[in-house]
């Protein structure tokens, strides 16, 4: 018995020792804006403190077709950066694009994702004539995404816009919007995102971004508002007049408790002085 004892507190010893000393994975990704040899330059850094392994990382490409679908690395130590090339055919019109990389990586015996959304030039840059606005509120069991777009164009726009989120976060809305925007004018779109489960994996925040895409003329145009999803945190509610009563009259009966209880113990203190020094004199008369 004592034997079973020993070994499950040191079991237990070495689980809070291990849960102290996790670790974590910080990961960073970056994109060059002008392609290199038609392909595009993504890296990748860890600035935690724990290494990510089994990566995978998946390029989402507008105006072209990447060469491969994904990329594998082994390992991304704390304070590591990697690089990959992705080759890219079959080209769009010229301008700016919004492309994505998706990594899914593990962490001990968790797995994560991540997004990293980067503008790039398809030999020529453009600049969007078009501002976006974001307000994201966290529920219990839905994230809501308010887009709000404005012209800054005195001719008409035309084209898409869509969220950039972790694929953990599956949609309750619609995933895209279609928008027509007048010379100088403005549209607001709610997108609805359902969390992970909590079986899913906890989530800290979750780098994301709104992507409004159109044409003009014969060249392509993107716009990016990047934003963090926040894990819902319930408020504590203010506390009745009942329960603020109930929590006065129980803080006032600690203190009347505390006087009693000191008011005894000096009580006892002057009785037992009363009848050392009673002891103390009667000792002093029998002496001759």
């Amino acid at each position: 018995m004592l034997k079973s004892n020993i070994l499950i507190s040191i079991f237990a010893f070495l689980t809070f020792f291990n849960l102290v000393h996790a670790g974590t994975v910080t990961l960073a990704g970056s994109c060059s804006h002008n392609l290199v040899n038609s392909s595009i330059v993504f890296s990748l850094s860890n600035s935690g403190n724990d290494s990510a392994y089994n990566l995978i990382i998946s390029p989402i490409i507008e105006g072209a077709t990447p060469l491969n679908t994904s990329y594998s690395m082994n390992v991304l130590a704390p304070g590591q950066t990697k690089t990959i090339y992705v080759k890219l055919t079959n080209f769009g019109l010229n301008g700016t694009y919004v492309d994505t990389f998706v990594v899914a990586y593990q962490q001990g015996p968790s797995f994560f994702t991540a997004v990293f959304p980067c503008w790039v030039y398809i030999n020529k840059p453009t600049t969007p004539p078009i501002g976006e606005n974001i307000e994201m509120t966290s529920l219990k069991d839905m994230i809501i995404v308010n887009v709000s777009l404005f012209s800054l164009f005195q001719r008409q726009i035309n084209g898409s816009l869509y969220l950039i989120v972790p694929p953990t976060f599956s949609f309750i809305s619609n995933k895209s919007y279609s928008f027509s925007l007048s010379n100088y004018s403005g549209e607001n779109f709610t997108f609805k995102l359902k969390p992970p489960p909590k079986s899913g994996g906890f989530y800290s925040s979750a780098a994301s971004a709104a992507v409004a895409s159109f044409n003009i003329g014969n060249l392509h145009y993107s716009s990016i508002a990047n934003f963090s999803i926040t894990p819902y945190v319930a408020k504590s509610a203010p506390l009745s007049p009942l329960e603020i009563t109930a929590t006065i009259v129980a803080i006032i009966l600690l203190i009347a408790l505390f006087l009693l209880a000191r008011s005894i113990k000096n009580k006892k203190r002057r009785e037992r002085e009363h009848i050392h020094e009673e002891q103390h004199m009667q000792e002093h008369e029998h002496k001759p």
